[in-house]
């Protein structure tokens, strides 16, 4: 975005200026051209920034006050400002920030330029409407380069300060931001340490959006949450506020939609127009996420949990201590007793409210814990597959590909069936779950290697580190650190 207006003003004014300055941001979508600095530091480079920045503006706004009457860069600034307009289309407006009377030499000079009473709400939107005309802001939207879209940068933090790296630490980013988030959609959210203001950079640290929100949030979907002195609201990837700033709270879009707090501090959904499509009535919401099958949670003022639709319609009553997102039909709850059960779209419990703690579901097998705080494993109907016996959580693993790793009284691992069948006997040192059709497993040496669902060893246990397999490739690290991509043969490929 181009900067078409130029904000002349005393030093001593400078608190009531920048919010000003802010306000007009917000409002009208640009920015405005300021002297932080001041022009008194004698810089020459300075002064010729200060000419050029009114000479090149489209608007000029004198804050008037007692001060910039009386103070001899700001009185230069609009003498500068007036000797362009004979020669340049160029709007010259006084803003009275402090209601204060012109003096004579200043009013035979520039009393008859359009004066506004930044206090009079009236005369201040008026202003706001003509400055969307005078400077209107050129938006573009942004695309991430070509050349950056496969780069990995992690954060790092240095001195109290962040910057980015890639994976293998070579720093592509120094250490300049006093907060960042990690890339989302192309672009990260960071913190200007010198204003304390957010603003969104690249993966080159081009700043993309300036640092002029007070908070900011990353970009899904397309949009990023941004708050000024008002409250929050979103832009798009041309930096455009394309929903306002009139909420309490805001959080990210996922699934279309959006969670927000009005000043009641209830809860509601909005879309990504920015129209209210659950009325803000809940005391807390959660995200209608994508596998929820268009089921969200809502807290009720009791207290309760239970689920809506996208129509805002209660689905399941707010009946439950505590809920989960629906994923495949179904989802766990828990009731008033602490105990958690799963229940289907309908709020059937398909799985009695006994157990203190149910892991999700893989393979329709899910791993419990009792209230004598021992694990194992059910089925879908509550039935259990095997002994709750398991002393600690991480003694039992959950079922992939129709298998689950178990610590057995020898203290090596093995692997049980759907029906909590043992298969493959204890006898490693550690082991993982299954992954197209090799699980990976540990000797006692510490060395890795892996088997298929009979328990024979397939690759030699001869790597140091190893992954799961994806695409029939898995990354594995010998003894001397040295890196490569195998086969399901166990086949170097690179």
């Amino acid at each position: 975005m181009q900067r078409d207006i130029f904000i002349s003003y005393s030093r001593k004014d400078l608190s009531l200026v920048k919010q000003i300055k802010e306000e007009i941001e917000i409002a009208i979508g640009t920015e405005c051209w300021m002297d932080l600095n001041g022009i008194e530091s004698g810089s020459p480079q300075f002064t010729k920034d200060i000419v050029d920045g009114i000479n090149n503006c489209k608007v000029f706004l004198f804050m008037l006050s007692e001060h910039s009457q009386e103070s001899p860069y700001a009185l230069g600034e609009i003498r500068i400002a007036y000797k362009k307009t004979k020669t340049h289309d160029i709007h010259v407006v006084l803003i009275n920030i402090d209601g204060c009377d012109l003096t004579d030499e200043f009013d035979l000079l520039y009393g008859l330029t359009d004066t506004i009473l930044w206090s009079n709400k009236p005369q201040h939107e008026k202003l706001i409407r003509d400055l969307k005309k005078w400077a209107e802001p050129i938006y573009k939207l942004w695309e991430e380069p070509e050349e950056l879209k496969d780069l990995k940068l992690k954060r790092y933090k240095e001195d109290g300060l962040y910057g980015f790296m890639s994976k293998r630490g070579k720093v592509v980013i120094p250490c300049k931001w006093e907060h960042a988030d990690d890339f989302e959609e192309g672009l990260a959210c960071v913190c200007d340490p010198d204003n304390g203001k957010y603003g969104f950079i690249d993966k080159s640290g081009k700043v993309v959006f300036p640092c002029k929100w007070r908070k900011a949030g990353s970009f899904s979907e397309g949009l990023a949450r941004v708050k000024d002195r008002k409250g929050w609201g979103y832009i798009d990837k041309t930096g455009k506020l394309v929903i306002p700033c009139n909420w309490d709270f805001a959080s990210f879009f996922i699934n279309g939609y959006a969670i927000v707090h009005e000043g009641s501090r209830k809860c509601g959904f909005i879309n990504k127009t920015g129209e209210v499509v659950i009325p803000c009535i809940w005391e807390s919401c959660r995200p209608f996420f994508p596998y929820s099958n268009g089921y969200a949670q809502v807290q009720d003022s009791t207290g309760k949990w239970g689920y809506i639709n996208e129509k805002g319609i209660i689905v399941i009553p707010c009946i439950w201590k505590d809920t989960c997102p629906f994923g495949d039909g179904y989802a766990l709850v828990t009731n008033d007793n602490g105990e958690m059960g799963r229940i289907d779209k309908s709020g059937q419990l398909t799985v009695p409210c006994k157990w203190k703690h149910i892991d999700p579901f893989f393979d329709g097998i899910a791993k419990v814990q009792d209230f004598n705080n021992n694990w194992g494993f059910i089925d879908v109907n509550g039935n259990e597959i095997t002994p709750i016996k398991w002393k600690e959580e991480v003694y039992a693993g959950r079922f992939s590909e129709g298998l689950a790793y178990v610590k057995g009284d020898n203290g090596k691992w093995g692997y049980i069936d759907k029906t909590g069948k043992l298969t493959i006997p204890y006898v490693w040192k550690d082991a993982w779950s299954f992954s197209e059709g090799l699980a990976k497993v540990q000797y006692d040496n510490g060395m890795r290697g892996y088997i298929d669902k009979t328990g024979n060893v397939v690759i030699e246990c001869k790597w140091m580190e190893a992954s799961d397999f994806k695409d029939g490739l898995a990354k594995v690290t010998d003894a001397n650190y040295q890196r490569y991509t195998i086969n399901k043969q166990g086949e170097i490929v690179k």
